[in-house]
C-alpha cells in the first residue's frame, strides 16, 4: 500500500507538517493528480488541493488540529478560504512561517470562528483586522511579527478569553 492510500484509510484529529521536506512530498502528490481549476503558480504550495488528496472526508470533517510551518513557501490566492471549506471542525491552526497577507488573516478570522490556538509567529502579517471575531480563542502566537504602533494590538483587548498571549520581536 502506498503512503497517499495509507493516509486515507485513517480518521485523523490532528495534522502536522513540520519541515519543508514535507512540503517537497506534497507538491510530489498534487503534482501527480489532476485537479481541476487548479491556480497554482510555479513555486507556491497548495495546501488544501494537498490535504484534500491525503485526508478522507471523515478526517477533513473531524479535523480539530493542523499544524503546517511554511518557512516562507507562497500559497496560491484562495488558501485560506478553501481550508475552511475542507476543515470545518478545526480549533488549532498553527501556520508558523507561512506568507500570509492582511486579507487572508481578515478571511481566516472570518472562516475559522471556533479556533481555541491560534499561531500566525513569522508571517510577515503587520495588521491584526478581523481577530475580534476569534472570540473563543484562548491561545495567540504572534511572535516575531512587527506592529508600527500599540494601537494595532488594541484589538487583543476585545478577546475575553485569551489566556496565553506570545509576543516576540526577531531582532
Amino acid at each position: 500500500m502506498d503512503v497517499k492510500n495509507m493516509l486515507l484509510t485513517q480518521n485523523f484529529r490532528s495534522f502536522s507538517i513540520p519541515h519543508p521536506e514535507s512540503y517537497q512530498f506534497l507538491k510530489s502528490m498534487h503534482d501527480q493528480a489532476s485537479i481541476k481549476g487548479d491556480d497554482t503558480r510555479h513555486g507556491e504550495m497548495d495546501l488544501p488541493s494537498a490535504l484534500t488528496l491525503m485526508l478522507n472526508k471523515n478526517s477533513r470533517n473531524g479535523l480539530h488540529t493542523l499544524s503546517a510551518t511554511g518557512f516562507s513557501i507562497a500559497h496560491p490566492r484562495g488558501w485560506v478560504s478553501r481550508l475552511a471549506e475542507i476543515l470545518p471542525s478545526l480549533t488549532s491552526l498553527t501556520i508558523p512561517y507561512c506568507k500570509l497577507t492582511t486579507t487572508d488573516f481578515t478571511i481566516l478570522c472570518n472562516e475559522f470562528q471556533n479556533l481555541k490556538t491560534l499561531d500566525v509567529s513569522q508571517t510577515r502579517l503587520t495588521n491584526l483586522s478581523g481577530i475580534e471575531k476569534l472570540q473563543s480563542l484562548e491561545s495567540l502566537n504572534l511572535s516575531g511579527l512587527f506592529f508600527d504602533t500599540e494601537v494595532d494590538l488594541e484589538c487583543l483587548f476585545e478577546l475575553m478569553k485569551l489566556r496565553v498571549l506570545f509576543i516576540r520581536s526577531t531582532p
